[in-house]
Formats: structure tokens, sequence, C-alpha cells
């Protein structure tokens, strides 16, 4: 919510439904994209995914027109795609809006090595309710976050300016980076682009050099590579246009493709950034980074920044961050892990992956979880080779839950258990109506992986005895039986009803 009563929503996941890649000039990459069913099990009644709708259409989709913010006025109906904000996997906006001040808008690219970003505008608000400020959010200049591992920071500008940074795969986990592809011409004459692999020499993932990519640009560019830029990876004709209008299409293209210019910038990959918010008093940053997995196609995060994404060992649990910007210097900040997920025993705070975020009048931080169906919330029991901290140790945190963690005081940084959710189910949009006395919440595809629980004609049980090795908090290792539910009837309890999603409203007790 805008604090001018509007709402701003993130297309996420386009990618499953449209092309997500532009050449160097932001024409679309590849007109139509595959249709594939994900996830077939014959002990499942249905897919778990479905890709590429999209190409079903008579005229495909055009992936350009998808990543994006949304602003949605709620009493006009108009719905307007805010571009400057970059076209990537948006799940949130956090706005930093006062008076006299340039407006600020901080978002996450929920993708395995996606980025840290935040908007500046370029003028200033004037007042904070006044509904014509979302047109602030058309003006100004989007950065990426660079954190280092001395636990400071800076905010990158994806602008045309922005020198080149010879890239280091070697730093993620998984060894490799996703960079602009500028080492061909295709045959019909259009220039080259998408996205290349270049990895570090003992990487799974194996493409370009980093030497070998550099070389590449600096072919394409005529130019040696310490002397590139942003600008340079992008080929605008400059025929019959201005200087002003030639820099406007090479600014659209980087916002176009933001993550590999991201990349070629030297911002740092990052652990799923899914949600921040900004806390209440003393305006701080918290971010959740929800999976460290090293071991993935697209992506990897920075293992000198998220130390526990290192490869075959990462773990996948997550943590929540908090970046602390430096007063009278925009472009710096300071960061720190304020709650790791994970196991006690293995040094987390006994919940995984941490998704959407709220802060209540107090300055508590509410955390849902959103543990993957078909991962850490697998109704198998892990094998006998694995251990607590490893990508394998399914099974042990359960459903997903809502978690309180104070951030002041003698309990700060130590969650609370307050809701659990259904078998099979996302929690999400946390939040808080005014007054702080009530909690909402939405229920998200409960049985999403069994559909309806005791459903007539499935075959299936409607629970099995899992047995889950777990940790103590001194790491000796226990057994534990579990008669975990397959489905929901979620929320009729019933057997054979089918499960539906909803928004939970849980009111404080007068008096409590």
């Amino acid at each position: 919510m805008t604090p001018w009563g509007t709402a701003l929503s993130g297309e996420e996941n386009f990618q499953d439904y449209a092309p997500e890649f532009v050449d160097a000039a932001g024409e679309p990459r590849a007109p139509r994209m595959p249709f594939e069913l994900i996830g077939l099990d014959p002990s499942l009644p249905e897919p778990f995914e479905i890709n590429g709708f999209g190409s079903f259409l008579a005229e495909p989709q055009d992936g350009r027109e998808f990543g994006w913010v949304v602003h949605v006025d709620p009493e006009s109906g108009e719905l307007r795609k805010l571009r400057q904000l970059g076209r990537m996997r948006h799940e949130n906006v956090a706005l930093r809006v006062e008076s006299g001040k340039p407006r600020g808008a901080y978002t996450g690219d929920d993708r395995r090595g996606g980025h840290v970003w935040k908007f500046v505008s370029a003028h200033n608000v004037e007042r904070v309710d006044d509904a014509s400020n979302v047109e602030l959010l058309e003006q100004g200049i989007l950065h990426v976050a660079r954190f280092r591992a001395d636990g400071t920071g800076e905010w990158i500008p994806l602008a045309p300016t922005t020198p080149l940074v010879r890239p280091s795969p070697e730093k993620t986990g998984g060894g490799h980076l996703w960079l602009p592809d500028r080492s061909t011409q295709r045959a019909d004459g259009r220039v080259g682009g998408g996205w290349i692999v270049v990895s570090a020499p003992d990487a799974r993932k194996q493409g370009l050099s980093v030497d070998a990519w550099c070389e590449s640009v600096e072919r394409w560019c005529g130019r040696p590579f310490a002397q590139l830029t942003l600008g340079d990876l992008v080929a605008i004709p400059r025929a019959g246009l201005d200087a002003r209008e030639h820099a406007r299409r090479v600014q659209d293209v980087l916002l176009l493709d933001s993550v590999a210019f991201a990349n070629a910038a030297g911002a740092t990959p990052c652990a799923r950034p899914e949600d921040i918010e900004l806390h209440p008093h003393d305006g701080s940053l918290f971010v959740s980074f929800s999976d460290f997995t090293s071991l993935s196609s697209e992506g990897s995060p920075d293992a000198t920044i998220f130390e526990h994404a290192r490869g075959a060992t990462s773990r996948r649990y997550g943590a929540i961050y908090r970046i602390e910007e430096v007063a009278g210097d925009a472009s710096r900040f300071r960061w720190s892990s304020f709650c790791s997920s994970g196991e006690l025993a293995d040094g987390g705070a006994g919940f995984a992956n941490p998704d959407n975020l709220c802060f209540d009048p107090a300055g508590n931080l509410w955390v849902l979880t959103d543990i993957p169906s078909l991962g850490l919330n697998a109704e198998v029991a892990r094998s006998g080779d694995s251990a607590p901290g490893q990508d394998r140790f399914a099974g042990v945190f359960g459903s997903s839950a809502l978690f309180l963690i104070p951030t002041s005081g003698p309990s700060a940084g130590v969650p609370q258990c307050f809701a659990i959710g259904p078998s099979e189910c996302e929690l999400c949009g946390v939040t808080f109506s005014p007054d702080g006395e009530t909690l909402f919440l939405s229920v998200q595809h409960p049985g999403e992986l069994h559909g309806t629980r005791g459903r007539p004609g499935s075959g299936l049980p409607t629970e099995v005895e899992r047995r889950v090795v777990m940790a103590a908090r001194d790491g000796t290792l226990f057994e534990q039986v579990r008669r975990v539910p397959l489905g929901s009837n979620w929320p009729s309890g019933k057997l054979g009803v089918a499960p539906r999603t909803a928004v939970v409203a849980i009111r404080r007790r007068p008096g409590s």
C-alpha cells in the first residue's frame, strides 16, 4: 500500500509464461517459449507447474511487457507499469516517502543470484499523502547493491555511464554468473544478445572464462575493457536520434535486461531476496534471503557475503539481513546478518526459508516462511548420509509458519512461532491494521502437491508415517516419527472437501 491509498504489485514469475531474454537492442530474443509440464509424478494428481501458456496465443505474448512493478489505483481502476523500477522477478516494493527528500523504493529480484535494488527519484516529495507522488516513480535512477565482506556496501547506478567491472564468478557458491552476451552477431544481421554463462575453471556449469568474456566485449565495442561502460553493451543506432533520445533508449534496454547488466556492473548476486521492509522506527532495511542454494543453473549467491552458499554443502534455509544507509551519503550502506535460518544445532534460529516480512507498530518483525513442498517440506525422510545444514535434510521444518522476532531488547533476533499453516501451503501477505490489533495473512495453495486430502477415487492414503532424523541443540541426532497429511482439506477440515485459499484475520483478545 502507498501512503496515498493506492497499491503496488510485482509481476514476479513472468518467465514461466513469456520469453524473458532480449538482444542488445532490446528486441525479443525468442518470440515463443516451449510449453512444459513440471513435476510430473504418478503419485500426484496433476503437474506441479505448467510453463509456457503464452505460446498458445495467435500472437505470442511479448515478454518485455512483463516483469515490472505495477501501480493500481482502486478508485479509477488505472493500472500503470513502473518501468523505471526495472524488469525482474519483483515480489515486493518498500517505499521511503519523506517530505523534502527524494522518493525511495526498494525491491528484490526473487531468483538465485538475484539482486537487491533501490530506486531514487529525480525530484523531492512535497506532501507524503499526495496521489501525484506516483509520478516520482517515473523519473529517477535505479541502483543495485554491492555488498562488501567488511560489512559495508554501495548502491551502483544502473546507468549508461556506469563502468563495467571484471566479473568474479569464483566468488559465487556455484562458480558462474550470467552476463550480457556480446560474443556473436546473428546470421540475419541483428546484434547479439541474451545472456551467456561466465564461469570459474572448477565450476560445475561451464561457459566462457572471465578472460574470454572480457575479450568478446572488447571486440564488440572496439575499445579496451577498462574504458567500457554499461551503455557500450547496448546497440541502439544513433541515426535520426538526438543525444537525449538515444540516451533514453539505451537506458530503456538496461532496465529491460537489468539482471545481466547488474552483474556486468559488479553488483552482488544474492540468495533469493524475496522481501524488503523498512523498520518503522529507525528506517533500516530488513531483507529476507530465502534460499542459499548454490547448485542451480540460474545462478547462486556470493559466498563471501552469504557464507553458507558454498557448493554441495550450501544451506537452503536462508537468512534475514539488515541494511542501514549511511547518514548524509545515500550511495553507501552498512549491512549485517540479523537472523540466520536453519536448525538450532546448526547455528540457525529454528525456521526455514523466510519470505514475506512485516513490522507491527511496536517495531517487532513478523516473518512468514515459504518452505518448498518439493524440497525441504517434502514428506520424505532424509537419507542416512546427509546431515543438518545440508540441502538434502528434508522434512524437518514441517509446514510454513509465521514467526515473531523482536528487533530490540533482550529477545532481539530470537524467533517465536506464532501460527502454523495448513499442509503443503505457502503463507504470504502478512500485514497489520493501523492500530496493530488485527493481523492479516493469506493462505496460498494448501494441498499443492497431493490436492484434496481423502479425495474419493484418488487411491491416496490420507496420511503417511515418516521417520525424520533431527538434531538436538548439542548436535545429537535423534529420530522422530510423524504422521504427515497428504494433501489438505483446509479450511473445512473435512476429508474429501477441496482445500481453498483464504485471507485470515487474527485479532488481539481484548485486555491481552
